[in-house]
């Protein structure tokens, strides 16, 4: 049976209609054969050819929005990323770009208070943690990662203004001194004070000891950050 360039456009347009791609491009290269200039032809291949990228973007955007479910903010961003590449009309590209920018850099300053709470001694750091949680709680949809993060961070936050117990021990003769929490005088072990617990992780980091005019010894502390806000130790030692 001889195959003419009207039955094979024809055959082209059914079977793209029926979303039977690869048949329909195969029935309007047979029609491009036996008329090299046809403008049917031409305008089926052009339609298959787009349905089949409306296809490829159908697919990439159902992974984006699994990578979204799955909290994976920075993969999904780049898949939105592709597809904008090839089109960069796609509204639904532009859309879960810009949302899924905003959600990994969200995630990114949360953990970043998490792996670090000794920055939380900054009242100012509180501030900002507290702000940042709040726009935590209020995206949707919350999967479990951001839900621990926020939940973390509720228990962190309030201890950096809760009084905790110091012990300090020191040799008897040592006129001991804490600029940022107080004088102690001579002691040997035994001696108590309290002081909020982002007082503590301040003299942690940056406190020294005075002793009587000479030079400052250091702080060493004799716990592990993990523990704070807890009760503490601290001795003090000559480097």
């Amino acid at each position: 049976m001889t195959i003419t360039t009207p039955k094979a456009v024809g055959a082209g347009f059914a079977a793209l209609g029926a979303g039977r791609l690869d048949e329909a491009h195969d029935a309007f290269i047979k029609a491009r054969a036996l008329k090299p200039n046809g403008a049917e032809a031409s305008e089926g291949l052009r339609r298959v050819g787009a349905a089949l990228s409306a296809r490829g973007f159908a697919s990439m955007r159902e992974r984006a929005i699994g990578l979204e479910a799955q909290e994976r903010w920075d993969e999904a961003e780049r898949t939105y990323e592709d597809v904008l590449a090839a089109d960069s009309s796609l509204a639904f590209a532009q859309e879960g770009k810009a949302r899924a920018t905003s959600r990994a850099d969200l995630s990114v300053r949360l953990q970043q208070l998490l792996d670090r709470p000794d920055r939380l001694s900054s009242p100012g750091v509180r501030d900002d943690a507290r702000a940042l949680v709040e726009t935590a709680r209020a995206q949707s949809p919350q999967g479990p990662v951001i839900r621990s993060q926020i939940a973390r961070l509720d228990v962190l936050l309030p201890g950096f203004d809760k009084p905790v117990r110091l012990s300090l021990v020191s040799d008897n003769s040592t006129q001991v001194a804490i600029s940022s929490i107080g004088a102690f005088g001579a002691f040997s072990r035994g001696i108590s004070s309290f002081a909020p617990a982002s007082t503590l992780w301040s003299a942690l980091e940056t406190d020294s000891v005075m002793s009587g005019g000479k030079s400052p010894w250091p702080l060493a502390r004799t716990h592990r950050r993990s523990e704070l806000p807890a009760r503490n130790q601290f001795d003090l030692i000559k480097a």
